[in-house]
């Protein structure tokens, strides 16, 4: 049984560490592999519900290195990797643009129950993965749909930019890079969204002449991702656009 006096012995070593390894701009596989072995068995009491997947290390370019380290360890050192967040669009009749957002399960370990992006998702896989794999893999996990459904058949890259969240209380320090992604879904897709992996709980439409005002508004509680993935989108939307070519 641990008690408390050695978690908060953990954590200072931890804070030491994450101060050491600079978002893992100074760190090695070895090391990795060590300071996995030493803290794995305190994994659940620190960061309980996380994944066991690989990820994969970023430099402070959004440039793939050749480390990777489980996710909970990322977020308990702060490790630096990259996410790809999406956010579908959607006309409606009377050809008003909505957001297509996702309500965040109850059951997530950070932000339950949030106004978030339409999808999010680590870039797991081999290094060097080219992220635009991830967004349409994870569409289809989140929301159970393919590219299929988009207009124009594929998602256009926004811009990226680095974000930090570190909360403490509950051992979550978190560096991405983060991809951004949109599309525009059609009205069959729309139809056709289903939650099959339960990590969202529902969708919320948003108009997107509506949408600026969305992230400073404090009734609807609001996850990070759209907090700062929402306002690149629109310092990025009018390039992103004259780039694509259907």
């Amino acid at each position: 049984m641990v008690n408390n006096k050695e978690i908060i012995k953990v954590r200072r070593r931890l804070a030491i560490l994450r101060k050491k390894l600079e978002g893992g701009d100074n760190v090695s596989t070895d090391q990795i592999n060590k300071i996995n072995n030493k803290f794995k068995s305190y994994r659940k009491l620190l960061r309980p519900n996380e994944k066991d997947e690989l990820l994969t290390i970023v430099n402070q370019e959004g440039r793939f290195t050749n480390l990777k380290a489980p996710r909970w360890l990322c977020h308990l050192l702060d490790l630096r990797h990259m996410c790809v967040h999406v956010l579908l669009t959607w006309y409606n009749k009377s050809l008003i643009s909505f957001f297509v957002l996702q309500v965040r399960s109850w059951n997530k370990a950070d932000f339950p129950g949030c106004v978030d992006i339409s999808v999010g998702g680590h870039v797991v896989g081999p290094i060097n993965t080219d992220p635009i794999d991830s967004a349409y893999r994870e569409m289809e996990e989140e929301m159970g749909i393919s590219r299929q459904y988009l207009a124009n058949g594929r998602l256009i890259h926004v811009g990226a930019y680095q974000s930090s969240e570190r909360n403490s209380e509950i051992n979550f320090y978190n560096t991405e890079w983060r991809e951004i992604y949109t599309g525009e879904i059609k009205q069959d897709g729309l139809n056709a969204i289903n939650f099959k992996d339960k990590e969202v709980a529902g969708l919320y439409l948003c108009p997107e002449y509506n949408a600026k005002h969305l992230v400073n508004q404090m009734i609807l509680p609001i996850a990070s991702g759209l907090q700062f993935s929402l306002p690149q989108y629109f310092n990025n939307k009018p390039a992103c656009f004259n780039n694509f070519q259907g």
